[in-house]
Parts: C-alpha cells; structure tokens; sequence
C-alpha cells in the first residue's frame, strides 16, 4: 500500500469518526509549497 493509498484511508477514518457520511476520499495530492511542510488537497465524498 502506497503512502498515498495510506493517507486516503486515514482521512477517510478520521472524518468518519467525526460524524461524516464519508464514502471515500478523491483527489487526494501534494500541494506544491513549503520546504519543511507538505499541504495536500482533497475531497470527501459521501
């Protein structure tokens, strides 16, 4: 399983512990940015 794949499910286990309706995370990628943190992008689809 790719870090990729690993970070989705994470998200997706998080939100739902949340409360959220959450299906599964789409688009999940590495923002471009800073030297020291990572930003990543997605979305949450129930």
């Amino acid at each position: 399983m790719g870090d990729t794949e690993e970070l989705a499910n994470a998200l997706r286990d998080a939100a739902r512990q949340a409360g959220l309706a959450v299906a599964e995370v789409e688009g999940l990628h590495l923002l471009s940015g800073g030297a020291s943190k990572e930003m990543w992008a997605f979305d949450l689809i129930a």
